[in-house]
C-alpha cells in the first residue's frame, strides 16, 4: 500500500485493504512498509473452539502470487 502513490495506475487496492490501512494507521501502527499491488487483500477467517483450538479455517492468500522480487526490494529500501 505505501511506497507507491495510491492514485497512480496499477496501485489500486480493494475495499478491505483500504479499511485495513486506515485502521492500522488509526491505531498508531506503521504503514510505511505496505505496498499496493493488484488483487484482493489477503484474508483469513478462523473458527476456534472453547479451548482456543482451531476448528475450521478459510484463507484467500492469492495476492501473494503478485509479489515480485522488485516489490520486495522496494519495500526493503523504504526502511533505509
Amino acid at each position: 500500500m505505501i511506497g507507491l502513490d495510491p492514485s497512480s495506475p496499477g496501485s489500486g487496492v480493494d475495499g478491505f485493504g483500504k479499511v485495513l490501512k486506515l485502521e492500522m494507521e488509526g491505531s498508531g501502527l506503521r504503514i510505511d512498509g505496505l505496498v499496493e499491488i493488484e488483487g484482493r487483500t489477503a484474508g483469513c477467517t478462523l473458527s476456534l473452539g472453547m479451548e482456543g483450538d482451531l476448528n475450521d479455517g478459510v484463507a484467500d492468500m492469492g495476492i501473494i502470487e503478485g509479489l515480485t522480487p522488485d516489490l520486495v526490494c522496494l519495500s526493503s529500501s523504504l526502511d533505509e
